[in-house]
């Protein structure tokens, strides 16, 4: 709801529709063009569209509460969205059987398109009883038209000695619409290897050591090698002005190197399985939107700028406790998924600089050599002026546990999932503040007033840090129960089996976090900058009760 408003005339009254019309299609050719006893060769070829048209039609009445102050009261929002993206794919798949040996060899072409067109109408001041945007005292339009084409080449030799030994290596080559040079095109390399011991030193079902090393590119958005031009009035004639971002014509894809070890195993007839891998990632050529001169005549621009390193350890735990001790006929299987990264801008090409954000002031993110990319600042300085960290979005670590069991018809499975570490900049905290209706805006403690609120407020243009909180959360992410009804009432029914079950989604959360929270972003899932809370829409709470039957 909005603030001031009458929420059951809101409901009522507010209309927010949207229509969505969606077609896929692909299209597949397998073709032998020759094959012996020992080998064979194949013609593949795969083509798929993807095409959606979506409407959004917005309309609020000039006579609502949250619409009389307004200098132009009423509102009609018409949006439309075509996309469409098609895909080709041309492969030749060469196999060849030898005494104790496999090889596959794939070479193949690639080609990929993009096409985005939106166009956005906003009508303000509303003729009463009237919905189209034409019938209004102002209208603004906003039209964005994306086009990108992609270009690979590639090819892949993987072979297999007995049951133990797998190696691959392979090369990737690539050229873009959104790339400065659209014909230079960019190799990435790939090989990987792993070694299965089988049944080893007798404690181990099977173990294998394995290693990758491979390289891969990410694009630029379409519009970072352009300056864009932006129509002006001056003096009554029309005219174009550049905007306030800088394309880069020789801009390059950024280029990402990961290099990874990790070993597979299991123990005790399949009680335990443990898959881990340590690796790093190094990128170069980061695409970065930075700062620029006021003499440059533009804001900001697109460079090239610097190169980051990411270090990370996954691992996953599997345990089966039935396959050791007798549960009476219960089932029981356990699953541990923990991840943990952390990550260092080592080269920067342009001086440091903030991003993300709304003000320095609020809280906003530093891209410094030395630093992690997902560092958070505010007003606080030291002694010789640079920035105090505040926190970092990135988290320590995230890790969870599955738990299923299984007992004759029953199933129980459940997911808690937790994050600790990780910062995000509570702006909704402020928000409640500046309303004086914060949770803990004045407190008694022992017959003494604490105005914490007023404090904050006090305190904010030099002061950053109470706005800045922990997103550390422990959750139930979802839990499930079926039971599968006696076989003598599906047989009647005419059933192979019928089962009845309940599910929730985000059922609980506990966590210190004051917003409504600790997983919301006001911008969304952005790789920097993306936990900044003014009072999104929380993840929504579920239930599911289901009924499935199987013929």
């Amino acid at each position: 709801t909005f603030n001031p408003s009458n929420p059951l005339e809101t409901a009522e009254y507010f209309v927010n529709n949207e229509l969505t019309h969606r077609a896929l299609g692909s299209l597949t050719f397998d073709y032998n063009l020759f094959k012996k006893a020992d080998q064979s060769l194949n013609f593949l070829g795969v083509g798929g569209a993807d095409f959606y048209n979506q409407e959004n039609k917005v309309f609020i009445p000039p006579f609502l509460q949250i619409e009389e102050a307004n200098d132009e009261p009423g509102q009609s929002v018409m949006t439309t969205t075509d996309n469409l993206n098609t895909n080709l794919s041309l492969n030749l798949v060469h196999k060849l059987k030898m005494p104790g040996m496999n090889f596959n060899t794939t070479a193949g072409l690639q080609y990929e398109t993009y096409d985005w067109n939106s166009v956005f109408v906003h009508a303000t001041g509303m003729i009463p009883t009237q919905t189209n945007v034409d019938k209004a005292s102002s209208q603004s339009v906003y039209h964005d038209r994306s086009k990108r084409q992609d270009r690979g080449k590639f090819f892949q030799v993987e072979g297999t000695v007995g049951d133990n030994i797998y190696a691959a290596f392979g090369m990737r080559g690539d050229v873009s619409s959104t790339m400065g040079d659209t014909e230079a095109m960019e190799w990435y390399p790939k090989m990987a290897a792993s070694y299965q011991f089988g049944e080893f030193a007798g404690y181990f079902d099977n173990l294998k050591l394995r290693f990758a090393r491979g390289e891969t590119g990410n694009m630029p958005q379409a519009k970072a090698k352009y300056t864009t031009m932006s129509s002006s009035n001056i003096g009554g004639v029309n005219g174009l002005i550049p905007a306030s971002t800088r394309g880069n014509a020789g801009i390059k894809p950024e280029r990402t190197a990961e290099t990874e070890f990790g070993a597979d195993f299991s123990l005790m007839n399949g009680l335990a399985t443990v898959e881990a891998t340590l690796y790093t990632q190094n990128i170069t050529d980061l695409i970065l939107l930075v700062d620029l001169p006021a003499s440059s005549g533009s804001l900001y621009g697109w460079e090239n700028g610097g190169e980051m390193e990411t270090k990370g350890t996954e691992l996953t735990l599997g345990l089966n406790p039935t396959k050791l001790v007798d549960l009476g006929g219960l089932d029981w299987n356990f699953r541990m998924n923990y991840y943990s990264s952390e990550s260092k801008v080592t080269k920067l090409n342009v001086d440091p600089y903030n991003f993300g954000g709304f003000a320095t002031f609020l809280g906003t993110y530093r891209i410094e050599e030395g630093w992690s990319p997902t560092a958070i600042v505010g007003s606080e300085t030291n002694e010789d002026g640079s920035y105090q960290k505040l926190g970092d979005e990135n988290p320590d670590y995230r890790i969870s546990f599955r738990n299923s069991f299984q007992f004759g018809p029953i199933e129980l499975s459940f997911l808690i999932d937790k994050k600790e570490g990780g910062h995000a900049i509570n702006l909704a905290k402020l928000i409640y503040d500046l309303g004086g209706t914060t949770a803990d805006y004045v407190e008694n403690v022992g017959g003494q007033i604490i105005n914490n609120g007023g404090d904050r407020l006090g305190g904010l243009g030099a002061v950053t840090q109470p706005y800045i909180e922990s997103t550390s959360y422990t959750a139930l992410r979802d839990i499930s129960v079926t039971y599968t009804l006696p076989g003598n009432i599906s047989d009647q029914l005419g059933l192979g089996y019928l089962k009845v079950g309940f599910s929730g989604r985000n059922l609980w959360l506990s966590t210190d976090y004051t917003g409504l929270s600790p997983e919301v972003s006001q911008f969304g899932n952005e790789a920097v900058g993306g936990s900044v809370d003014t009072n999104p829409f929380p993840l929504s709470k579920s239930i599911y009760l289901t009924l499935s039957v199987g013929l």
